[in-house]
């Protein structure tokens, strides 16, 4: 299934945004897949480059907004499917707004956070 559709009126309806996550966690890092819930299970592309939103990879549990941030601030490596949760993890300084990636209509981002401990 291809979608090419507009960048932020993907499903959009008057309920609450819902997402998907999947946090897994190996060697040290904290990996946080996540996806809107419309998009999951859906291939996007454009000329340049080919997004699968694979349910495997990004769908772990549903969530709101406030779950899918506090996943945020516990992982490591964050990779984000769709125009709201990319859109949520600029607002909360996880993903600059420049490294965003729009593939097919759909916002794409991944970030690795750097998680410092204090040295005393």
């Amino acid at each position: 299934m291809y979608e090419n559709t507009g960048f932020h009126n993907v499903g959009r309806t008057d309920k609450m945004q819902k997402f998907y996550i999947k946090i897994v966690e190996a060697d040290g890092e904290t990996l946080l897949a996540g996806c809107d819930e419309d998009v999951a299970g859906k291939i996007f592309e454009d000329e340049k480059a080919r997004l699968t939103v694979s349910e495997q990879f990004y769908c772990g549990k549903i969530c709101d907004e406030n779950e899918l941030v506090a996943g945020m601030r516990t992982a490591t490596i964050i990779n984000l499917a769709g125009n709201e949760c990319v859109e949520i993890a600029v607002k909360n300084g996880f993903v600059k707004k420049h490294s965003v990636l729009n593939i097919g209509g759909i916002s794409h981002a991944q970030a690795v956070i750097e998680k410092y401990s204090s040295i005393e």
